[in-house]
């Protein structure tokens, strides 16, 4: 059943616990809930359906910390992308490339 369209129900999805406690203080959003989703394509996408299945949304919003690809995406910034990859999870590159869990980073608690 939707909800009213002038108050809809927000699902509000973090990756980590260390985003949700920074994000958490600031949210705004009326009629909304915050969860931790993880982070990772799959991790994130298993944790993501459950979330939507659980609280049935009107819409969803993923807000996050994650790091910057090219300096024309600025961090703060908002961007829209028609298609995405993904090398991994983590940082660097070649024999300098540390997973998340190389970085101390759970992809699910």
């Amino acid at each position: 059943m939707p909800h009213d369209s002038q108050n809809p129900k927000w699902l509000v999805l973090v990756p980590t616990e260390f985003e949700r406690v920074k994000i958490q203080p600031q949210l705004t959003i009326p009629n909304s809930v915050l969860e931790t989703c993880g982070f990772g394509p799959i991790v994130s996408a298993a944790k993501t359906t459950e979330l939507i299945q659980k609280h049935r949304p009107d819409k969803v919003l993923l807000l996050g910390i994650a790091g910057v690809y090219d300096k024309m995406l600025a961090v703060g910034s908002a961007f829209n992308f028609s298609e995405v990859s993904c090398y991994g999870v983590g940082a660097g590159s070649g024999e300098t490339f540390l997973t998340a869990e190389d970085m101390g980073w759970k992809h699910w608690d």
